[in-house]
């Protein structure tokens, strides 16, 4: 609907986009399109949708109404109107070879049979392994694929892709990845996408990001690597420890994982390190973290917050984990605001890149850590009233105010009704009430 485009006539005023007259200024909006009064005024060519369908047609994609039927006593349109010149099939022409006809019905058995199993489909294009994984839905089949390729062209030598989208068979799965496929074996990876102008310095600090296709918004997630890949290919749906057969060639390594002051990406280098486990390949899909940020990473091994600084007093509230914890690593450091500040945004980061499940695992499997142990860390329940508050230790009255009304927000007990929601909650009010008499003292 839009405004009417009126000239004067000398019968009153006429709009030249949905050619109707009026003898006065009209009160109700133009539809945008020549309107018809009555069914007998329409053009053959004029369709509702439903008469199109019937015919097998529909209206062409992206493509607005050509006309409306509205009455003159309507204030809006009762039915749009679409030209049958320009419709489209309604759906896909199907082949008229009896061949092509029993292969696809086959194709479509097999996919059901792969889907009601959960089993998961290869296929090798040009030396690379595709994988076409069943998608769990409720009524509906659909698949996925990834594939892992080494020794492209371009800045990046290693990535590993996976279709953003889910298709109704595994065939059609492997045949989209392929295509990108061909154009990575080409071209490698392209600098220039449809959503950015410059991918590859996206990639270099992110480590991951997502080419999109088509304006449709079909594409891939992409993860680089300048490690060569091993020819196997390991899906991330296997859990659990590694194997015998994956750690007989790492054994130093694989014994090192969830122990204190190890830095993992030092171990980048070796050719097999990401067959160790799953949660070993996720984290290296990560850029190494910054100094800081390592340094909290190394200590979460030792199974407890390192941050934590017991309170004197006897009735201060904490987590089961850590009621009778000492003092963790950084708890007395003076920097330890910056080292909790560049921890949580490095988790911020990991937790959008890989999912919360995935990023939980991690933590469990490599670093030995519960996410009870993470939540403390984030949001902590004890310590100094400003790392309680989430603020700086010079933060001005208005960001302490504006902290504690957001954290009061998340924890009451009126709104969060999770078993530790309230001792959180007396937490937060202890902290504010300890910064107002130190501003007052002040």
């Amino acid at each position: 609907m839009t405004k009417h485009n009126l000239i004067k006539t000398d019968y009153g005023c006429y709009c030249t986009i949905c050619h109707w007259k009026w003898r006065t200024s009209p009160t109700n909006q133009c539809p945008g399109v020549p309107r018809f009064g009555r069914w007998v005024d329409l053009p053959d060519y004029l369709k509702t949708k439903s008469e199109l369908f019937k015919a097998g047609l529909k209206p062409r994609d992206n493509l607005g109404p050509d006309g409306c039927l509205q009455p003159p006593s309507d204030q809006n349109p009762r039915y749009w109107l679409y030209d049958e010149r320009q419709a489209i099939p309604k759906h896909k022409p199907t082949s008229d070879s009896g061949e092509d006809l029993a292969q696809g019905r086959a194709i479509a058995l097999e996919a059901k049979r792969l889907w009601e199993n959960k089993e998961v489909y290869t296929e090798t294009y040009k030396g690379v392994l595709i994988t076409a994984l069943p998608m769990v839905r409720a009524k509906f089949i659909s698949f996925k694929a990834k594939a892992q390729i080494s020794e492209i062209p371009g800045a990046f030598n290693c990535v590993e892709i996976e279709t953003n989208k889910s298709l109704p068979t595994h065939i059609e799965a492997v045949e989209f990845t392929s295509e990108f496929l061909e154009q990575l074996l080409k071209q490698g990876v392209p600098n220039r996408t449809l959503d950015r102008e410059n991918l590859h310095e996206y990639l270099r600090q992110w480590g991951s990001g997502f080419i999109r296709l088509h304006d449709s918004g079909a594409g891939f997630y992409i993860r680089v690597s300048n490690i060569p890949i091993t020819s196997e290919y390991k899906s991330y749906r296997s859990v659990g420890t590694p194997t015998v057969e994956q750690t007989t060639s790492l054994p130093t390594y694989a014994k090192e994982l969830a122990k204190p002051n190890i830095n993992y990406w030092l171990w980048s280098s070796h050719p097999d390190v990401r067959e160790i486990c799953p949660e070993l390949t996720a984290l290296l899909t990560l850029p190494e973290p910054a100094p800081l940020v390592r340094l909290v990473l190394e200590a979460l091994p030792e199974g407890k917050d390192p941050f934590f600084n017991p309170e004197k007093n006897s009735y201060s509230s904490r987590r089961s984990f850590s009621k009778s914890s000492p003092k963790g690593k950084f708890a007395l450091r003076e920097d330890k605001y910056a080292l909790r500040h560049a921890f949580i945004e490095w988790h911020n980061m990991a937790q959008l890149q890989l999912g919360i499940d995935r990023l939980n695992r991690i933590y469990k499997v490599v670093y030995g850590t519960s996410w009870e142990v993470i939540q403390e860390i984030l949001t902590p329940s004890s310590g100094e009233w400003w790392e309680v508050l989430g603020v700086k230790p010079n933060a001005s009255k208005v960001e302490v105010k504006k902290a504690y009304r957001s954290l009061l927000g998340m924890f009451h007990p009126d709104i969060n009704k999770s078993p530790g929601a309230h001792d959180r909650a007396v937490a937060i009010n202890r902290a504010y009430e300890q910064y107002q008499q130190q501003y007052q003292s002040n």
